[in-house]
């Protein structure tokens, strides 16, 4: 008996509904109709106090004379006025009709945006409106309007404007900050200037006001910028004042066709708490390609008390796809049935193609800016969570193309900050996602509001099977370990956000169960549930206390088998508008019990991923990052220094014979050149995510150089081979420099531009940090650059070989009594080797090695080799060069007899005697007296 809540909890829903098919009637004002001729002007005006709701508009062909022409778009059954029809229209609109299906699709979308919010508006008809539609026909504007009673409210610039409702709550239908009339607030400059509009201006108006009975919003450029300067400017609003649960009556909607069976019993099954229960019955469609829906829906709903009731019955019709609901204007009126069909139609996830997703995220928006309700809500979670078991190739073609999952995540986050409480609280649960809206006091925001989820033991990965609960700081005290996922606002927030009203602030939660919703190709999914918070109305930033996430791994993982956690928050501005994770201002606190803590100072969408063993490097990322900065600025002053050597010795280059010599400089000098740029790249613009299009440039640069410094590699290591083991200068190709500049440079320029061409520059890139992305890093980096190290490689081994059996050969040929055993011998032969290693490029293959047991070992040896390659190049061909060191000896010992210098040839002999010029390898002084 005590436990008898949950018991209720889990109670079956079940119901029979006897009804007739027809829906109720609709109370709302009778429609108003008008057509005018291509070329005219379509005047539209409603009496004071009311603003024109467009909801059907077609701009067509002419009909023919004596048919009733074509049928109106899904959304009301068209009635012409008495006394006028197609075929009288005929004998007004008069021209040349090639193409009877000419037909304008988006002619409702066009009118909308001319009248909805007006009290008055003109519409031309033709090419400057709707641009060229069947050019050489001639065609007609009909509209379908009605005047809804609307209150409306100005004010002057840098004034406040204050709307309220008596009864109900404000619903702000059109705002804007500018001016479109010269005689409302007719002091100041620019009065002349009537066609100046802000475009967000109903969007922060409705963002501020609506939901509530009393709004205050300063009509100043602080709030809205300035559309347009040296205008004396005013804020005029419009707005409903809707009662509560005045959205929840359907009405009439009558689609082209319909199929009406005969009066029946509908039939709805059993179903749980929070769910929605479908008929068994089906509408039959008048064709095939429509899938078959049930007559009904109704909603299982669970009520504060923990008793469960069901929802008024929802009526649904045949034959309307999406493609008809995004026809169809969202009204106040007819939200509730789009936001039923849509949950209906987004039941089939599995064959929802991107265009669908992304159509379905714009009526998600539209509905929650139409009629954000309880009820609305109810069915617009049911759709959020079917699209979040869309296929996940699907969402991330909507959200390249159109952002369609991104819309949904923000249309979710206005509702919570806009629906219109019943109670002080409104929550609702769904498999995928679980929305808490709740409105409390500045004294019960700073007790510190919270929001947890707990599975409660159940086995299944759905939030419906688990509980939601909101809690403050003060009770709960300890450690949240019985939730699964749970986000805490700091207790001082009233006074740091300097909220000096004493209306209640509205704050929100929304849990994901996963991050479908947020697609972030070059980190993949989170490992956690993603949860976010929000304050209506209120930038909430720069906190003095953090907000506390606490998460656990949605796999099980042994705390254990967890190297790193990485808090983040989803930044929906980053990559242009993509959005990303971002781990910036997010600190991991720690782990107790398999739960993990995170503290932030704002508040948005949270999450965590969780790197196992092996996946990363824990402790040692700090050393590794100040090996590898020390390291590259090292390197840089080294290639510095080597290519001053290179111009200050010039003249004594000159005197170098030899072709494999010459080419060695040109190899070696633009080897220096392209890691001299990525080492300052590298530097400077590895972490500027902050900027996408800077970032990705960064990341292509990077690409670019490191695919051109590792080809020079490979023509350095086809120079010595041919120097030392063929010998003769007949195996060096002509024009060799030319040809392996062609190659350097221009196999690298195509990769990158084969890499960002098919791939958005969304997915070319890391958001973390300014390089590729996980495939273009395979495909585009790591394959080209492993077939050229291998390359490398044979060669790095056949030149040893070569030279060392050679020496032996020769030693044998002089009597020389030195063999393996002499040190110095042994000491050349390792500076040879380490030299070549170096001019190869092979210290890159450490990176393939790091995987599995050993990556620590050969992360420190890929770090430290490559950021001082540059100082290795600077060493073995620079300071042990003969004629650099004979440089600094004139230079600095001038008492000094003046020699005259030659660069010695290469003890690397053939067997016939002949010797290559030198290559810098091994080298003994020697000077040739002028």
């Amino acid at each position: 008996m005590a436990r008898t809540w949950t018991a209720l909890l889990t109670l079956w829903c079940a119901v029979q509904v006897h009804t007739q098919t027809t829906a109720p009637s609709t109370t709302a004002e009778p429609p108003i109709h008008q057509q005018t001729c291509q070329g005219e002007t379509l005047h539209i005006e409603c009496p004071p106090k009311r603003i024109i709701d467009v909801y059907v508009a077609t701009y067509a062909a002419l009909p023919t004379p004596g048919s009733s022409g074509e049928g109106p778009a899904y959304g009301v059954s068209y009635t012409e006025p008495p006394g006028r029809s197609d075929a009288e229209m005929v004998q007004d609109c008069t021209g040349p009709v090639y193409n009877r299906s000419c037909r304008f699709e988006n002619a409702l979308q066009v009118v909308k945006k001319h009248c909805d919010g007006k009290w008055r508006c003109g519409v031309t008809v033709g090419e400057e409106t709707f641009g060229y539609v069947c050019p050489e026909t001639e065609k007609q504007l009909k509209v379908t309007y009605r005047c809804i009673p609307a209150e409306v409210a100005r004010a002057c610039e840098n004034r406040s404007l204050q709307i309220g409702c008596e009864v109900g709550r404000i619903h702000v239908t059109y705002a804007n900050y500018g001016r479109t009339s010269a005689t409302i607030c007719p002091e100041g400059p620019g009065t002349d200037n009537t066609e100046c509009i802000s475009e967000g201006s109903q969007e922060i108006v409705s963002r501020r006001c609506n939901g509530k009975r009393l709004c205050t919003v300063p009509a100043t450029n602080g709030v809205f910028t300035d559309p347009c300067r040296n205008t004396a400017k005013y804020l005029e609003v419009m707005y409903l004042c809707l009662r509560e649960g005045m959205a929840n009556t359907t009405v009439t909607v009558t689609p082209t066709e319909t199929y009406r069976p005969s009066p029946a019993q509908i039939t709805l099954e059993n179903t749980t708490v929070s769910t929605t229960s479908v008929s068994t019955t089906q509408l039959t469609t008048t064709t095939i390609a429509t899938p078959r829906k049930p007559h009904a829906t109704r909603y299982c709903r669970e009520n504060p008390e923990g008793t469960v009731e069901w929802d008024p019955p929802i009526f649904l019709i045949c034959d309307v796809g999406l493609g008809d609901l995004s026809q169809t204007t969202v009204t106040t009126e007819t939200a509730v049935t789009v936001a039923t069909e849509l949950q209906v139609i987004t039941t089939q996830s599995a064959t929802l193609t991107p265009d669908e997703v992304t159509t379905t995220s714009v009526l998600i928006q539209e509905i929650v800016s139409a009629s954000p309700t309880e009820q609305v809500g109810d069915s617009l979670l049911t759709t959020v969570d079917n699209l979040m078991s869309v296929n996940a190739t699907v969402l991330k073609q909507s959200q390249q193309e159109r952002q369609g999952p991104t819309r949904v995540a923000q249309a979710l986050e206005r509702f919570a900050d806009t629906v219109m409480l019943t109670e002080r609280k409104y929550t609702t649960v769904r498999p995928a996602v679980a929305l808490q809206a709740v409105d409390v006091s500045l004294e019960e925001l700073d007790m510190g509001q919270g929001f947890a989820f707990s599975s409660s033991g159940n086995t299944t990965d759905s939030l419906a099977s688990g509980s939601v609960s909101s809690f403050t700081t003060a009770s709960r005290a300890g450690s949240p370990q019985d939730t699964d996922i749970s986000i805490t606002l700091p207790t001082n927030l009233s006074r740091v956000l300097q909220i000096n009203n004493t209306a209640d602030v509205r704050v929100s939660y929304i849990l994901y169960n996963d991050s479908s919703l947020f697609i972030d190709p070059s980190q993949g999914p989170v490992g956690s549930r993603v949860i976010g918070s929000k304050l209506a109305g209120l930038q909430v930033k720069d906190l003095t206390k953090p907000v506390v996430i606490t998460l656990t791994p949605l796999e099980d993982i042994s705390p254990e088998d967890i190297e790193t956690v990485r808090c983040v928050f989803w930044d929906f501005e980053a990559e242009a508008g993509q959005g990303a994770w971002s781990s910036e201002g997010c600190e991991y606190k720690g782990e107790e019990n398999g739960v993990y803590t995170c503290e932030v100072y704002h508040l948005t969408n949270f999450a965590a991923f969780f790197d196992l063993h092996g996946s990363g490097f824990g402790v040692h990322e700090t050393p590794l990052q100040v090996i590898t900065i020390v390291g590259c600025a090292i390197s840089i002053a080294g290639l510095v220094l080597t290519l001053l050597s290179f111009v200050i010795t010039r003249k004594y280059n000159r005197r170098t014979t030899g072709v494999h010599a010459r080419i060695q400089r040109v190899v070696l000098i633009n080897l220096c050149v392209t890691l001299l740029a990525i080492l300052i790249i590298f530097l400077a613009g590895i972490n500027q995510t902050g900027s996408p299009i800077g970032c990705t440039v960064v990341t292509a640069l990077l690409h670019y150089f490191l695919l051109a410094a590792l080809i020079w590699m490979a023509m350095e290591a086809i120079n010595i081979y041919l120097a030392a083991v063929m010998v003769f200068e007949q195996y060096v190709t002509r024009n060799f420099i030319p040809k392996a500049a062609a190659l350097a440079y221009g196999f690298p320029f195509i990769a990158m531009i084969l890499t960002v061409g098919p791939s958005s520059l969304y997915e070319y890139r890391n958001t973390n940090y300014c390089w590729l992305a996980q495939m273009p890093l395979i495909y585009a980096f790591l394959l080209p650059a492993g077939v050229i190290l291998l390359f490398n490689l044979v060669l790095f081994c056949i030149i040893l070989y070569n030279l060392a059996k050679r020496e032996r050969k020769q030693i044998k040929l002089t009597g020389s009594k030195k063999d393996e055993s002499d040190p110095k011998w042994v000491v050349r032969q390792l500076r040879r080797a380490v030299s070549l290693l170096v001019l190869f490029g092979l210290t890159w293959m450490f990176g393939f090695f790091v995987i599995n047991d050993t990556r620590i070992v050969f992360a420190y040896l890929f770090c430290i080799f490559n950021t001082l390659q540059g100082l290795f190049i600077f060493i073995f061909h620079c300071v042990l060069r003969e004629d650099v060191q004979k440089w600094w000896d004139k230079v600095y010992c001038k008492g000094r007899k003046k020699d005259r210098y030659i660069v010695k040839r290469s003890t690397f002999s053939s067997s016939t005697g002949r010797t290559p010029e030198r290559i810098h390898l091994n080298v003994t002084p020697t000077t040739s007296r002028a």
